[in-house]
């Protein structure tokens, strides 16, 4: 049975190629919420601070088994499209927003290796999505 490609999905910014990301296991998709701060304290040591431009978003995404061609197609859309334009639900507008974003890192082993010693499918794949801030 396939996995459902529900949460997330990434486009190419030339509104090209759209692929949907296969839902990551049910202990992964964590998201972050980062608020990027110019701070320091003023001459009664009291913080002075400022928040710099808008939240940023960092999605964590692991899968414990994907088959080859699911993997391997997100591998080479990350290969050829370092920034894109990503897909999620957030947390603060309670509905579904594109933002830009690039990709961080990929991780993945090999799995039940053919003959010819190329992978049918890999396990303990993992990849991080970071938004670039740009854009509202």
């Amino acid at each position: 049975m396939a996995r459902p490609s529900t949460m997330f999905t990434m486009q190419s910014l030339d509104g090209g190629t759209v692929i949907e990301i296969p839902n990551p296991d049910k202990d992964s998709g964590v998201n972050l919420i980062e608020t990027l701060v110019n701070s320091g304290r003023n001459a009664n040591a009291v913080v002075v601070a400022q928040k710099i431009g808008r939240d940023q978003d960092k999605t964590e995404m692991r899968w414990n088994y994907l088959p080859k061609e699911d993997w391997e197609k997100m591998i080479r859309f990350w290969d050829q499209n370092f920034f894109f334009l990503f897909t999620y639900y957030s947390r603060v507008t309670g509905t579904k927003i594109s933002r830009k974003f690039y990709i961080g890192d990929r991780t993945d082993k090999p799995f039940d290796v053919d003959a010819q010693g190329i992978p049918t499918a890999y396990v303990e794949c993992a990849a991080n999505v970071v938004d670039t801030g740009e854009g509202t």
